[in-house]
């Protein structure tokens, strides 16, 4: 992205993934230099506490330059301890974003951002390319720190009996204010004329989160690229006597090709295998990542998740998911159980479809006939189940395509249409058998196929006759299995982290 000076000269975008040679550092200089008034002056943005600026600088990060260091770091806290040394500022992160050309960038910025006078406005990069990490530094004007001096009083709110009672409770699972709340009983806060609540309750937080990222960088991991996972799954390949120490079931990594890693523990696999049902998505990138990670679980007769494991995979294509559920397969075995499913509910996929006959066998019809009835002839022991909320998610999506403003002649008349035909859907969701939907399907087109044939025809094609297993009593499931994919979907932003 690039924007543009009132001469239209073009100002250099912040995303770049490789160094810019001398010459065009000199350029982008001159530039600069140039829309600020005149030659650039490196003793804007002063050094000294004391020192008065000529002028004052607007917030501009949106056009600041970052130009890459020549060196290279192997890990992002490496590459983290030398960008807080050039920039003489602890570096708060601010989350990332990965590019088109597979880069992933961590943003920084400096700490003490709304806490100094006036407002430092510090920003850098750290760039992850091919295993190797990158720091990027901000160029002139931006290049500096701004405050003059830490505005916060150098004294801590949180007493080290403080901190201890909140390291104590972050362990045993109590909330925040269930912490502040404790800390004022045993008298271990500041007055409340020293310190506003609204400090405490921050300090506690910024605790808890220090305290967080401390626990997780002690304990061992399997690092953040392909050949650091594969040391880790190397070192704990074989089956632990602890029952609830991670290992890796089983890896695979083809030069040029795929890989995959599989991960559980003994707990897991004894315990949450021999369910009938079981689920499974692959989550987004994870931020830690930045590799695709499909999550296993099995779904108890109450309706309760059980977790059975993850693996990291080159892809999400039915082979990666394919070879997950034999790794699960074979190591219960191992141990002496049996996993073989019967149901499977996750989102649409073909991947977990496909990888669900190759493994297990081949599964029921999941279509009615062009009749709108079940083919019973063609059912199996196996049933594959789609989730409901995805279903109506996509309807959603979709619907007002066929019902609006111009079909119904007001936005009030088509909201209210769109409503009732949703309403419709999860009277289907509740049918409690298959001839039960099938009835409740027929009578629905006669109801809706004369008046919108196209929105009938949408729905009759994709969910109805491609992946109509989103009711309650689809093939005799129990009632108590949830028609969706929830479960496994919820622990997706702790996974994320």
């Amino acid at each position: 992205m690039s924007d543009s000076s009132g001469n239209g000269t073009p100002i250099p975008s912040s995303d770049f993934s490789t160094p810019l040679s001398v010459g065009e550092i000199a350029a982008v200089r001159e530039l600069i230099g140039r829309q600020l008034g005149g030659e650039q002056n490196n003793e804007v943005l002063q050094e000294s506490p004391n020192e008065k600026a000529p002028y004052s600088l607007s917030d501009t990060r949106r056009s600041v330059l970052y130009i890459a260091e020549e060196r290279k770091f192997q890990s992002k806290e490496e590459a983290h301890t030398y960008l807080e040394a050039r920039s003489g500022q602890r570096m708060t992160s601010k989350g990332g974003y990965p590019t088109k050309d597979g880069t992933f960038v961590w943003r920084y910025q400096c700490s003490l951002v709304g806490k100094s006078e006036p407002e430092c406005h510090y920003t850098a990069q750290i760039r992850r390319s091919r295993g190797e990490w990158t720091v990027c530094l901000p160029q002139p004007p931006h290049h500096r720190h701004v405050h003059r001096g830490n505005a916060v009083s150098s004294r801590s709110i949180l007493s080290e009996a403080a901190k201890t009672v909140i390291m104590d409770q972050m362990k045993a699972r109590m909330k925040p204010r269930e912490t502040t709340s404790s800390l004022r009983a045993r008298e271990l806060i500041p007055e409340e004329d020293t310190v506003t609540r609204a400090k405490l309750k921050k300090a506690v937080y910024n605790a808890r989160a220090y305290m967080k990222r401390s626990l997780e960088k002690s304990e061992e991991g399997t690092g953040y690229t392909v050949a650091s996972i594969r040391v880790f799954a190397e070192a704990h390949s074989e089956t632990p006597d602890d029952q609830d120490k991670a290992f890796c079931l089983d890896y695979t990594i083809v030069p040029g090709g795929f890989f995959y890693f599989v991960f559980s523990c003994v707990r897991l696999l004894r315990e949450n295998s021999s369910y009938n049902v079981i689920t499974c998505d692959y989550t987004a990138a994870p931020n830690w990542l930045g590799l695709p990670l499909l999550v296993l679980g099995a779904i108890d007769s109450y309706g309760h998740f059980r977790a059975l494991g993850f693996a990291i995979t080159s892809d999400e294509t039915w082979e990666s998911v394919a070879r997950t559920f034999r790794s699960i397969q074979r190591h219960a075995e191992l141990l002496h159980c049996r996993f073989d499913p019967q149901v499977l509910i996750a989102d649409r996929a073909d991947a977990f479809s496909r990888a669900f006959r190759e493994t297990f066998g081949p599964t029921s019809p999941t279509g009615l006939t062009p009749q709108l009835r079940w083919c019973h002839t063609d059912f199996t022991d196996r049933t594959r189940l789609y989730c409901w909320v995805h279903m109506l998610r996509s309807v959603r999506g979709w619907c007002s395509s066929y019902i609006n403003t111009k079909t119904e002649g007001s936005a009030k008349s088509a909201s209210s249409k769109r409503g009732d035909f949703y309403r419709d859907l999860k009277v289907l969701h509740c049918c409690g058998s298959d001839s039960l939907f099938e009835d409740a399907v027929n009578l629905l087109k006669k109801k809706w196929h004369p008046t919108y044939p196209s929105l009938w025809d949408k729905l009759e094609a994709t969910w109805l006759r491609s992946w109509a297993t989103w009711y309650v009593g689809a093939h005799g499931v129990l009632g108590s299995i949830p028609r969706h994919s929830c479960a496994v979907e919820g622990i997706n932003s702790s996974v994320k982290g």
